[in-house]
């Protein structure tokens, strides 16, 4: 087992680095404060699914990614408006503390949506080697594994045209399932995990692109 302070994807210790033979460790140093190391050890420490209930009601859980700095996921859930000019934004709910999630279930209400202009995404399994991508839009919704080797299955499906959707999503190690507007759109995809190499379903990520806004989300 290697220990390291630079991971490509989180790698808190558990079944997940054990799999790839690599831990990430959290680094203290003479500048480390007794405060600060207390924040980090809170941000490493593992959270079950049953006890994340509407992460979307807690910012500071959220890592924004994507083309803005900006803390939190206020820009998926309407509550601040994006930069002008920004075409895309992304947030992880807590990458470390979620890193080895293998059931769950999540529900979310996107809204704002506009025609092809715009659209909401949600990966699950994100950081592992096959993370599984939800694109829901006015009126169509795909669903798009990956693995080592690149992207592989995509399958996708006509909706009602709305501005809104609703969106139920489980994860067990080998399926992800998705429904949208209670069945009208059911897709599922098999995925390579749950297996000794990689053990583990990791955790959500939300998307936005364009002015779309993603409701509360809840993890069961």
């Amino acid at each position: 087992m290697k220990f390291t302070s630079s991971a490509a994807r989180p790698s808190p210790a558990g079944p997940r680095a054990a799999a790839v033979g690599q831990v990430q460790r959290l680094e203290v140093t003479r500048d480390t404060t007794a405060a600060g190391l207390l924040r980090e050890l809170a941000r490493w420490d593992p959270v079950a699914p049953r006890d994340a209930g509407r992460p979307l009601s807690h910012p500071a859980h959220w890592q924004t990614t994507g083309a803005s700095e900006q803390a939190g996921p206020g820009m998926l859930t309407g509550d601040s408006r994006p930069p002008d000019g920004t075409a895309y934004v992304s947030a992880d709910y807590r990458p470390l503390a979620t890193a080895d999630w293998t059931d769950y279930r999540l529900r979310a209400t996107v809204g704002g949506l506009r025609g092809t202009s715009n659209g909401v995404g949600i990966t699950v399994r994100a950081g592992s080697d096959h993370p599984v991508s939800l694109s829901v839009g006015h009126h169509t919704a795909s669903l798009t594994t990956d693995g080592p080797a690149g992207t592989g299955d995509r399958r996708s499906c006509r909706l009602d045209p709305s501005a809104t959707h609703w969106i139920a999503v489980s994860v067990t190690p080998r399926r992800v399932r998705v429904s949208v507007d209670d069945e009208t759109c059911t897709v599922s995809a098999r995925v390579g995990g749950g297996s000794r190499r990689e053990p583990g379903a990791s955790p959500s990520t939300c998307a936005t692109t364009g002015r779309s806004a993603s409701g509360p989300a809840s993890p069961r």
